[in-house]
């Protein structure tokens, strides 16, 4: 039900009252018209349908009336409640009396007696759509300062939120410096121990012992890396890693991962081939983190290629730029590291990548899963786990230190027809970023 709105009309001739009311009626079928006969009258008129919800956008009032005149009247109803627009209908008041409503109760129109009905309706139509215009802008402004509220509120929270992340994040970091020490070290004296036992450096020992030694140590060396794996992931995507960027030789740098995974692909007699293009020497990247890019890349080439199978290792120069938009990872500000720059001013310096490509003719990744591999403890088939040895966390770990060097790494595979993931390292840098 829509809120009426209502105009009073104060007069104390009665016929006057009456025909202004006849009027205004006939003209504003939409408004309620209600009248009053002194200011006094008037006053509890509007007071009584205020409380009762109802809107008064109008009133329309005579200045020469007993007790209160209109001027008076006005200035009290302005008092109470100023959203209420007013008209002086009159004919008799002076230049002072007009000056006093007009200024300490914001006085809306003047209308001289006789009135000229068409003047007179002109003026409250207009009066009403202020009115209306008004009260919206109101309801807007007590709408926005809601929001306001709110949003102090909200910052509020989010502001005691970030307190207890840093709170968290904390702890994280002194729980993996712990962790770096207090797993580490054991695990370093366990493989130490049994090697020197291996060894028989304390003893013969029989073919019995040497194996149950020998599943000792393996598994040793496998939690080791878990561990090692879990808070390599971690610094990197904190942003706590520092690149020592220098000159790379790419041969040593493809020959040395390639040792590290060799005896791996003998025991499943893998071929392994490594292709590099003639005019590439060296680039510019941290040897050690490149190093653990390739790593991962040929390990996962190798333990999902089946027995006999292929992997090759190919780097070339590509002129041409990644298909997906770059990403960059953040960069710690050290004196030998990369410092973060606009992303798109370093693409459009980027003319060149050097590009290393491993093939394989393993088992492949269905499409839908391209992009989920890259996400940490990923494995695409939870069947994997009971096949395949490792967190998931490896290509997430390339992916985070390939970003770090304004690089990209792409995918291309089919379920059984194998795969090939090509990391892209900048070719050259400008001398401002070394």
């Amino acid at each position: 039900m829509t809120n009426k709105l209502t105009i009073i009309c104060v007069d104390d001739e009665r016929n006057v009252l009456l025909m202004l009311r006849n009027q205004l009626m006939h003209f504003f079928k939409n408004c309620k018209i209600e009248i009053a006969e002194s200011g006094d009258e008037a006053l509890e008129v509007i007071e009584e349908i205020l409380s009762s919800g109802l809107d008064v956008a109008l009133v329309i009032a005579d200045q020469i009336m007993p007790k209160m005149k209109g001027d008076e009247f006005l200035i009290e109803l302005h008092d109470r409640h100023p959203q209420i627009l007013k008209v002086m209908l009159t004919g008799q008041a002076n230049v002072e009396d007009i000056g006093n409503v007009v200024n300490r109760a914001n006085l809306y129109r003047f209308i001289s007696k006789p009135w000229n009905e068409n003047d007179l309706m002109l003026t409250v139509a207009e009066a009403l759509r202020r009115y209306a215009q008004e009260k919206q802008l109101a309801a807007h402004q007590l709408a926005l300062q809601q929001t306001n509220l709110e949003l102090i509120e909200l910052n509020a929270s989010l502001e005691k939120s970030n307190l207890e992340l840093k709170r968290v994040s904390k702890l994280k970091d002194e729980f993996l410096t712990m962790m770096n020490h207090e797993l580490r070290t054991p695990f370093n004296a366990i493989l130490g121990m049994s090697e020197c036992l291996l060894d028989e450096i304390y003893g013969s020992i029989n073919p019995s012992q040497k194996d149950a030694i020998a599943l000792i140590q393996s598994s040793s060396n496998h939690l080791l890396k878990l561990i090692n794996d879990i808070l390599d992931i971690s610094n990197l995507t904190t942003g706590s890693v520092k690149l020592a960027i220098k000159s790379v030789a790419i041969v040593e740098l493809c020959n040395s991962s390639l040792d590290l995974v060799n005896q791996q692909a003998l025991k499943k007699q893998i071929q392994i081939t490594l292709n590099i293009c003639s005019d590439l020497e060296s680039f510019e990247a941290d040897p050690t983190r490149m190093k653990q890019v390739l790593i991962n890349l040929l390990d996962n080439a190798i333990k999902f290629t089946p027995i006999g199978g292929k992997v090759c290792l190919e780097v070339k120069i590509n002129h041409q730029p990644p298909t997906q938009p770059l990403t960059f990872a953040n960069v710690a500000k050290t004196s030998d590291s990369l410092e973060p720059i606009d992303q798109n001013q370093e693409n459009l310096s980027i003319n060149s990548w050097v590009s290393f490509a491993i093939t394989d003719t393993g088992i492949g990744i269905a499409p839908s899963d391209h992009n989920r591999i890259f996400l940490p403890f990923i494995q695409i088939d939870s069947g994997l786990n009971r096949c395949y040895e490792g967190t998931g966390i490896g290509l997430a770990t390339v992916k985070q230190i390939v970003e770090l060097h304004r690089g990209y790494i792409e995918l291309s595979s089919q379920i059984g027809q194998g795969s090939c993931f090509t990391v892209g390292i900048p070719s050259t840098r400008s001398p401002h970023r070394l």
